[in-house]
């Protein structure tokens, strides 16, 4: 803020200095000076005060501001920097049953993302299940009844 500052003033000293008013005074004259636009550089100033590495800007110009800055890290509020939060874990749960699953994403306990990818993990036990159940039923190890009887039972774990 005091660059931009300074450098406005500059500016302003250089206009008025070259307006065309002032071009009239310095035909009149004899010796002229020369003018130049420069301005003189600013001189920085360290972030070496409390004052200055608690005012949230960059007063040295280096682009570090505040306790961010080499100069501030003598001061003990730039010491004591606070501990980074820790995002709670989620604890992993496993749904048995497709009518637990949807209770749980209807409450928003998990992302769509999770819905689906235990939904997936649902159906593909239950195929499995099914599978061996008619596999079971085709090479004559069950009876037809015992096969509807435990697709039935299949069906209740994995719908709810």
């Amino acid at each position: 803020m005091k660059r931009l500052i300074l450098i406005l003033g500059c500016l302003t000293i250089v206009a008025l200095v070259s307006g065309p008013a002032s071009a009239k005074k310095q035909k009149k004259a004899e010796p002229v000076e020369e003018v130049t636009n420069e301005c003189p550089e600013p001189t920085l100033v360290r972030e070496n005060t409390l004052k200055g590495c608690s005012d949230k800007e960059d007063n040295d110009g280096d682009g570090h501001v505040d306790c961010d800055d080499q100069d501030c890290e003598i001061y003990a509020i730039c010491l004591e920097k606070p501990a980074p939060q820790k995002e709670p874990q989620q604890i992993q749960v496993t749904y048995i049953s497709m009518k637990q699953l949807k209770e749980a994403f209807r409450a928003r306990v998990i992302t769509p993302a999770e819905f689906h990818r235990q939904w997936q993990e649902i159906r593909q036990s239950r195929s499995h299940e099914m599978d061996r159940l008619r596999t079971d039923y085709q090479e004559g190890r069950i009876t037809r009844h015992q096969y509807r009887a435990e697709a039935r039972l299949i069906k209740l774990k994995y719908e709810g």
